[in-house]
């Protein structure tokens, strides 16, 4: 082995002013690995538009909040009342879409709000209509600060491009205030006095207004 070992970094920001640019496996096979090393895979890679690459296996805060719904009503809780759901026959994927699906329904389905509800029921927009427990603002801040210090350390050059420390600190609070992306469904708010799953998704998912 040799003593000497190269690290590069591979960075998930879009940098347009670099023309080969478009996706972070063309970086890959065209810059760290190198055409000499990949020449027709990387030629593949620049060849292909933007646009046309497909993102497959996107992760979902609706579908983990979803899961997170899901699973509290199949396990036995601290004052012993919940254990809707069978395990056992229940397929956790298909649960979670089925449970999706009903909650969005129940959304369009209210007419008085029809107007609110329509405009904000987009996957992420879901959040803001359940129960939801968020860090405090002071445990989040500390959280940015380890993030931009972390950044700093990796990826100096970057942290001090108008894509590093700026817009990390714009995201991040994108993320936190308005995709409530740090936050997680309160379930015992969202499960008071319901004895059963069915009153549930008849009583407690009907309320879209929880005050988040």
């Amino acid at each position: 082995f040799s003593p000497e070992v190269t690290v590069n970094i591979l960075s998930y920001f879009v940098r347009p002013n670099e023309g080969y640019y478009n996706s972070i496996t063309t970086e890959l096979y065209c810059k760290i690995l190198g055409k000499v090393r990949t020449p027709r895979t990387c030629d593949y890679f620049k060849e292909r538009s933007y646009e046309s690459i497909r993102v497959v296996n996107v992760g979902s805060p609706t579908m983990v909040a979803y899961d997170h719904i899901l699973v509290a009503a199949a396990n036995t809780a601290t004052d012993g009342s919940h254990n809707w759901i069978k395990k056992e026959k229940t397929n956790r994927c298909e649960a979670q879409k089925d449970l999706a699906s009903y909650h969005a329904s129940l959304k369009f389905a209210n007419k008085t709000r029809s107007t609110t509800l329509l405009a904000s029921s987009s996957p992420l927009r879901t959040m803001l209509h359940l129960p939801l427990l968020c860090p405090p603002r002071n445990e989040l801040e500390a959280l940015l600060n380890k993030s931009l210090a972390f950044e700093q350390m990796i990826m100096p050059k970057f942290y001090n491009t108008p894509l590093g420390k700026e817009k990390h600190i714009e995201e991040f609070w994108e993320m936190a205030d308005k995709k409530k992306s740090f936050c997680h469904v309160d379930t015992d708010r969202l499960f008071q006095n319901a004895s059963s799953w069915e009153q549930v998704l008849n009583e407690r998912l009907t309320i879209f207004d929880w005050g988040n």
